[in-house]
């Protein structure tokens, strides 16, 4: 049997022997953005709040990567789930908070074109529409 998934199944899997990872998106170079969302009347309405959001979160970001034993450690423990299974996802989600680039609006319309395409999405959109990278670019400063 063969399915897709995403972690923390893939760690959960593999670390028990119930399934072996036989590619990944890195090996597919494939890539699968997370990203930070805001509604956008609240976006216009507080920009100082969504920039302080990213600050903060940039600084938890930071300690986390200078302190990662002992954030795995929390986050095992706060989230009743073993160190490993922590460690798995991380090593394979690196956090970052940085501008998206042209390349990755790219990417994302092409997914959203396939969606439209194959009719999981009723009308063609922009994406770029969407993207505005002057929070955490003001965050970053």
């Amino acid at each position: 049997m063969h399915w897709a998934t995403w972690d923390p199944y893939i760690t959960l899997n593999t670390l028990t022997g119930k399934a072996k990872v036989l590619t990944d998106g890195e090996q597919l170079g494939v890539l699968s953005p997370s990203f930070q969302i805001v509604r956008k009347d609240f976006a216009d309405k507080y920009p100082e709040l969504v920039t302080l959001y990213l600050k903060v979160f940039e600084k938890a970001r930071l300690w986390e990567e200078q302190n990662l034993d002992e954030a795995l450690n929390r986050y095992a423990t706060e989230r009743k789930v073993p160190v490993e299974v922590i460690k798995g996802t991380q090593d394979r989600s690196k956090i970052i908070n940085i501008p998206v680039s042209d390349a990755i609006i790219a990417e994302q319309q092409k997914t959203a074109d396939f969606q439209f395409e194959i009719g999981n999405i009723r009308k063609k959109i922009n994406v770029s529409d969407v993207f505005d990278n002057q929070y955490v670019e003001e965050a970053l400063k």
